[in-house]
């Protein structure tokens, strides 16, 4: 069963910026709603199987408002609608260029950090993890990890390799990326745009 799910949803009504309308999401891709994207995962979850004792690292734009199915509020209402209790956010900031909004230039974008686990079992998937073969977090697992992501800009919507070694150096797998459109070692990709890119 995979233990670590990373998940970038198509979000609706996602404008990609002021003007520009090949920044805008639904340009790129087909983009649902929070309880299309619920629907979706939750079905994924069950084909491929997520570990009762799991992390994932969820996207999402960095707004509060941004429509009723776009922002963190709808992420953290994904994450928990799924079993996951969100800890943290993750911001990963853009050195290179931002991208312009109503309320000036975005230069970051946020990861939502969450677990699930079976009652009682939380240390299994916090701190430094167990012994026990159900555990998920990596070598001195969450504890000496930082909580940001620096890299540069991609292609729209591609997030940088820099992540996924975050991922790796926090987080046990099988690993499972959800909406992916890069092809990584070790990973198993699902989406309608799975291989876009290659890794790095």
């Amino acid at each position: 069963m995979f233990k670590t799910v990373v998940v970038d949803p198509p979000w609706k009504k996602s404008t990609g910026g002021v003007g520009h309308t090949s920044l805008q999401c639904s340009t790129h891709y087909d983009v649902q709603t929070k309880q299309e994207i619920v629907s979706t995962l939750d079905g994924w979850f069950t084909h491929y199987g997520v570990a009762p004792e799991a992390h994932m690292y969820m996207w999402a734009v960095n707004s509060f408002a941004a429509g009723a199915d776009q922002g963190i509020l709808p992420a953290l209402y994904v994450c928990e609608k799924l079993g996951f209790k969100p800890i943290s956010l993750i911001p990963w900031v853009k050195s290179n260029i931002g991208s312009p909004t109503p309320y000036g230039m975005r230069y970051t974008e946020m990861c939502i950090f969450a677990v699930r686990y079976d009652k009682g079992q939380g240390r299994r998937t916090r701190y430094s993890g167990t012994n026990e073969p159900e555990s998920v977090p990596n070598g001195k697992g969450l504890c000496g990890s930082k909580d940001y992501i620096f890299a540069d800009r991609r292609e729209h919507s591609r997030k940088p390799h820099e992540f996924y070694k975050y991922v790796e150096s926090r987080s046990n797998g099988p690993y499972l990326d959800l909406y992916s459109r890069t092809n990584r070692p070790n990973w198993t990709g699902v989406g309608n745009q799975t291989g876009l890119w290659v890794s790095q």
